[in-house]
This record gives C-alpha cells, structure tokens and sequence, in this order.
C-alpha cells in the first residue's frame, strides 16, 4: 500500500519515503526537493550532474534542488528521502542546509560512505524515520526531528570520511577548503573560475589566497 506524503494545509508535499526494491532505473532529471538516497544492497551506477557514481552498499547520496539525478540499478535494497525545508526547523533552513557538506555544494563529492559508529547510527535513524513515516497516526515533529539528525550525522561522516591525512592543513579555513577542493577536482577541473566560485571569491582573490598561504 503507498504511503500519502506529509503535506502542509495547502496540499503542498513537504516529506515523501520511497521504497527502491530490485531492477530500479530513474531516468536522469532536474530535481525538484531535497534527497537523500540510502542503499542498503545495491549494485550499478547513479549520475549525479556530470559525474557518474558506482553504487556501494551502504553509501549515501545527497541531492539539491536542480541538480541532475539519475540511477541504474539491480538487487536494489534501497530509500529516497524527499524534503522541502518548510518541513524543517526555523534552524535548519536553506542558508543552514548549504553551510553543511551534503547540499548546495556541487563542486563536493556529496556521495559517502560512513564507517562505524556513524553507519551504524544513520542505519538505526532511516529505520527510525520508516517506522514512523508507515505509522497510521505519524507525527510530524518526530519525522523532523529524526531527519535533522540524520543530516548532522551525515554532514559528520562526510567530514570524516573526506579527511586527507597527508593534507597540510593552513590557519585560514579556506586554504583548506580549496586544497580539498583541488584534491577532490583536480583531474577534471582545470579553470581557476571554477575553484573561485566555489569559495564564492574572485578568481584574483582565489590566486591572492593560495600566493599568501602556500
């Protein structure tokens, strides 16, 4: 039986969960929400933008609004969380979402996959967010509540999981990011526009700040 989504009192969706099981195949489009995919079993390949993705078990992937998502996949064990932030706390709005690594960030491998307690913890909360989405009588406000966890946990793991040990890190963060941000591009990126805008600079200033710190 399909699962109505959460919607606001204009009839609005704010929250939907589907069910990916066995041969699933999306044809690459624009998303409309926020998504996040989860993949217990899986084989095959998913395309986020340009980048195409070999689909690990237990990898996540997190998608904004407007970017290009398409997948190809067998054995499928798998979820798609569907959020607008008008479900969201006041905290946690677009202007939050896009300070953590997962969303409005398309210059950053925004697919991971977490280890240890992080997995076992961002395991426990999809269940929890499906028991409660399949509930006749959900709540609203538990559904929130788990997925603003599920996002700070997650925004942790990716951290974690993106850490370069032989990376020099600088006192100024965003020597940092764009060392990371080189690291992470460098094969296919080649245009100081392209690492300029990511740090929401100038490409002169991106050139200032590599000669005053390297």
């Amino acid at each position: 039986m399909k699962v109505s989504g959460i919607t606001d009192s204009e009839g609005r969706t704010l929250f939907s969960l589907v069910q990916l099981i066995e041969e699933v195949r999306i044809k690459p489009s624009i998303r409309e929400f926020y998504e996040i995919y989860w993949f217990g079993r899986a084989g095959g390949t998913m395309q986020i933008d340009f980048n195409t993705h070999i689909i690990d078990e237990h990898s996540w992937a997190f998608i904004t609004p407007g970017q290009v998502f398409g997948m190809k996949s067998f054995q499928t064990v798998a979820m798609c969380l569907q959020f607008h932030t008008d479900l969201l706390s006041p905290e946690m709005d677009r202007q939050a979402l896009g300070k953590t690594p997962l969303f409005h960030r398309p210059f950053l491998h925004t697919v991971i996959q977490p280890e240890g307690q992080d997995q076992t913890g961002l395991d426990i909360l999809t269940k929890l967010i499906a028991q409660e989405y399949n509930r006749p009588r959900r709540s609203e406000f538990i559904v929130r509540r788990l997925l603003e966890a599920m996002i700070e946990v997650a925004s942790r793991a990716w951290h974690l999981s993106n850490e370069k040990p032989d990376l020099k890190l600088y006192p100024d963060p965003r020597v940092n990011q764009l060392m990371l941000l080189i690291e992470n591009n460098f094969n296919r990126e080649h245009d100081t526009r392209f690492y300029s805008r990511a740090l929401e600079v100038s490409p002169q200033r991106a050139n200032g700040i590599c000669r005053e710190h390297t």
